[in-house]
C-alpha cells in the first residue's frame, strides 16, 4: 500500500494534482473500508436479529400452546401456530415433536416458496403446573412448596427465512451508498476547487522565481489570499524590489571598481617599466662583478693552485730520498703549504660572500623570487611559471631571505633539469610568525625513496634545518613533486 501510494504520487506530477490525492485517496480509501464493513456485516447482524426473534417466538408458541399440548387438542394448537404464520412473514414453517421426537405437527406459510430455511430455533414444550396458596389464620402466608422439575412433553422447532430482512437492510445500505456517494463527489469538487486556487498561486510565485533566478525582473504580483500564500506573494515583490535594488548598487561597485583597477593596472605598468631598468642596470652590476671575480680567480686562485702542485710535486721527490735533511725539507714544503691553503680559504671565503645575490638587497624576497621566475621563463618558454605572494610582508633576516631564496632556487633548477613540467608554481606567504613556501610542479615526478640523495634535496633540508625549519616533500611517479617548507621569522637572525 505505502509503495503504491508513492507511485501515484510520482505520477501525478503537478503539485494540484498531488494535493487532490492526498485528499481523495485517503477518503476513498475510508469510503471502501466503511461500505466492505458493512456490507459484510449486513448478514451476521440480520441472522443474529432473526435468531433472537425466533427464539422469543418458539418460546411464546410453547407457553401457549402447552396446555392444548398437554391434553392431546391439536386442533387449537393448529390455529395458534398459524396465527403465528400468518403475523410473521419471516417464518417459514412450524413444526412440533412429541415427547420422543416424533413429529406431532408440521405447518408451513403457503405464501412464501419453499426455501432451505436461514435461521432454525427450538424451544422445549414443558407439561403445565398449577401451585395453589395456602394461607393461615391470623393473616400469616404460607410457605411456597419447593419447585419441581417440570416434565418435557415436546418440542417446537421454527425455521425462518432472512429474506425481507435482508432485502430491507439491501434498501437502507443502497440509500446509505447513495448519500455518502453524494457527499464524496461534493467533497471532491471542493477539493479540486480549492486546490486549483491554491495551485494557480503557486504557479505565479514559481513563475516569479524563475524570472528572478535567471536575472530578469518579474511581473508584480497581486496577492488575492490573506493568509500563508497572500504572504508568500508580498515576500516575492518585496523581494524582487531588494534584488533589483541590489543590483543597481552592485553595477555601481563594479564600474567603480573597475576604473580602480584600470588605474592600479596603469600605475604598475609603470612601476613595472621602472623595475625593469633597475633590473637592467642590476644585471650590469652582476656581470661586472662576475668578471671581477673571474679575475680574482685567474690571478691569485690559479696562481695558488699551481705554487701548491709544484710544492706538492717536490715533497713527492724528497720522500723518495729518505735522508734526514730530506725529511726536514718535506717539513718545510708543507708548512708552506699549510700557508698556501690558508690563503686560498681566505680568498674563498671572500669570493662566497661576494656572491650573495644582490637581487635580495634590491628587490627583496618576493620580488627576487618573481624575477628569477620571469628570467626562467626566458630561458624555458615551453614551462609556464606561477608566482604568488602576500602583498605586506614582515621584516626579513639576511640570514633567513637568502635560505629561502637558495631553496627556491634549487626546487626551481630541478624542476628545469629533470622534470620536464608543464607548469611550476610558487606560493609564498607569512603565517603564525613563520614563512611559507609551497612548490610544485606537474612534472614525471620520482620516488622519494629511491631518489639519488644529491645536492639538490640534501642541500635544501640542510638549509631548512639549519634555520630549524621543516620541509615536506611529496612525490610520485607521473604526478610530479609538491614541496612545503616552513621557516619560522623569528630566531634566525643572522
Amino acid at each position: 500500500m505505502r509503495e503504491l501510494w508513492q507511485s501515484l504520487l510520482r505520477a501525478s506530477g503537478s503539485l494540484r494534482w498531488q494535493i487532490i490525492a492526498l485528499c481523495v485517496l485517503p477518503t476513498l480509501y475510508l469510503f471502501a473500508s466503511v461500505v466492505w464493513y458493512a456490507y459484510s456485516a449486513r448478514d451476521r447482524e440480520v441472522r443474529e436479529e432473526l435468531r433472537s426473534h425466533g427464539q422469543t417466538a418458539a418460546v411464546t408458541l410453547a407457553n401457549r400452546t402447552a396446555y392444548a399440548l398437554s391434553q392431546g387438542q391439536l386442533t387449537q394448537v393448529r390455529e395458534s401456530v398459524q396465527t403465528l404464520l400468518k403475523s410473521d412473514p419471516e417464518i417459514l414453517s412450524v413444526t412440533i415433536y412429541g415427547e420422543k421426537r416424533q413429529p406431532v405437527l408440521h405447518e408451513t406459510n403457503g405464501k412464501t416458496p419453499i426455501r432451505p430455511p436461514d435461521v432454525l430455533t427450538e424451544a422445549v414444550v414443558h407439561k403445565p403446573v398449577y401451585w395453589v396458596s395456602l394461607q393461615q389464620s391470623g393473616g400469616a402466608s404460607g410457605t411456597q412448596p419447593a419447585m419441581l422439575n417440570q416434565e418435557k412433553i415436546g418440542t417446537i422447532r421454527i425455521a425462518l427465512t432472512a429474506k425481507q430482512a435482508l432485502a430491507k437492510r439491501s434498501q437502507q445500505f443502497s440509500v446509505g451508498i447513495l448519500i455518502t456517494s453524494l457527499a464524496l463527489l461534493v467533497s471532491m469538487f471542493v477539493v479540486a476547487q480549492l486546490s486549483g486556487r491554491l495551485t494557480n498561486g503557486l504557479e505565479q510565485a514559481m513563475q516569479a522565481i524563475r524570472a528572478i533566478r535567471q536575472g530578469e525582473r518579474p511581473e508584480r504580483l497581486v496577492a488575492l489570499d490573506k493568509g500563508e500564500l497572500g504572504e508568500l506573494q508580498q515576500s516575492i515583490n518585496q523581494m524582487s524590489d531588494s534584488l533589483d535594488a541590489a543590483r543597481h548598487r552592485m553595477e555601481a561597485l563594479v564600474a567603480e571598481r573597475t576604473r580602480e583597477l584600470e588605474q592600479s593596472r596603469n600605475d604598475a605598468w609603470a612601476a613595472r617599466e621602472e623595475i625593469r631598468h633597475l633590473l637592467g642596470r642590476m644585471h650590469e652590476a652582476i656581470e661586472q662583478e662576475r668578471q671581477s671575480i673571474a679575475v680574482e680567480i685567474h690571478d691569485e686562485l690559479n696562481a695558488s693552485l699551481v705554487g701548491t702542485k709544484l710544492l706538492a710535486q717536490r715533497i713527492v721527490q724528497l720522500a723518495q730520498g729518505g735522508h734526514q735533511q730530506s725529511q726536514q725539507d718535506i717539513v718545510q714544503l708543507a708548512g708552506q703549504i699549510a700557508e698556501i691553503s690558508k690563503s686560498l680559504y681566505a680568498n674563498g671565503r671572500q669570493l662566497v660572500q661576494r656572491l650573495r645575490p644582490e637581487v635580495l638587497e634590491v628587490l627583496g624576497l618576493a620580488g627576487a623570487l618573481e624575477e628569477m621566475l620571469r628570467v626562467a621563463q626566458q630561458s624555458c618558454p615551453a614551462t609556464r611559471f606561477e608566482f604568488e605572494a602576500q602583498e605586506n610582508w614582515p621584516e626579513l633576516s639576511e640570514r633567513l631571505a637568502i635560505s629561502a631564496y637558495r631553496i627556491a632556487q634549487e626546487a626551481l633548477s630541478n624542476t628545469m633539469k629533470y622534470a620536464q613540467a608543464n607548469t611550476f608554481r610558487l606560493h609564498l606567504y607569512a603565517e603564525s610568525n613563520h614563512l611559507l613556501m609551497q612548490i610544485s610542479d606537474d612534472g614525471c615526478g620520482f620516488e622519494p625513496g629511491q631518489a639519488s640523495q644529491g645536492i639538490g634535496l640534501a642541500g635544501m633540508r640542510e638549509r631548512v634545518m639549519a634555520l630549524h625549519g621543516e620541509i615536506q616533500i611529496r612525490a610520485a611517479k607521473g604526478v610530479g613533486c609538491q614541496i612545503r617548507v616552513s621557516l619560522p621569522l623569528h630566531g634566525s637572525q643572522s
